[in-house]
């Protein structure tokens, strides 16, 4: 019986409905769509990176490739940069043109809300502010599988189909 229960405790903390049910602040969602010019019913993929992060680098031309292809869905990507000097973050876009937003979080104001353990990480929120989907890292293997939760979302959401 004892079994029974852990396994039941261990299935609802590893289901992924019990962080999607995760909701952004309000306020902090309306401050991310002010700064980056979003419309009430897109869907938002936010991204929080570093110049220092090799995954990041790896990450952007992937972003700039869904942001192209899905805009005129209702997909908006944020960037939000942690570097703590601007200059850093520059760099790297000089580097790593991007075709999205970019938000720079020096003090990781932001990082803190979404609770970000790790970069990069990444999070798909739906229109009411829910995280529907979120990732730590960026993996090569796996951009169908991203890619697939997004058009999935769009989908389901009726986003500008």
């Amino acid at each position: 019986m004892r079994f029974i229960s852990l396994f039941s405790v261990l299935i609802l903390l590893l289901s992924p409905a019990s962080f999607a049910e995760r909701v952004i602040p309000s306020s902090v969602l309306n401050e991310l769509k002010q700064q980056a010019n979003i419309k009430d019913g897109e869907l938002v993929y936010v991204d929080f990176w570093a110049s220092w992060c090799t995954p990041c680098r790896k990450s952007f031309p992937w972003m700039n490739e869904m942001q192209a292809k899905y805009a005129n869905k209702g997909l908006r990507i944020i960037a939000v940069n942690l570097d703590q000097e601007k200059a850093l973050a520059d760099s790297f876009l000089r580097d790593v043109p991007v075709e999205f937003g970019v938000i720079f979080d020096p003090k990781g104001k932001y990082a803190k809300e979404f609770k970000v353990k790790g970069m990069p990480s990444s999070y798909m929120l739906s229109p009411d502010g829910k995280v529907a989907f979120s990732h730590r890292g960026f993996f090569e293997n796996k951009v169908q599988q991203y890619e697939d939760e997004i058009s999935s979302l769009l989908n389901a959401t009726g986003s500008k189909q």
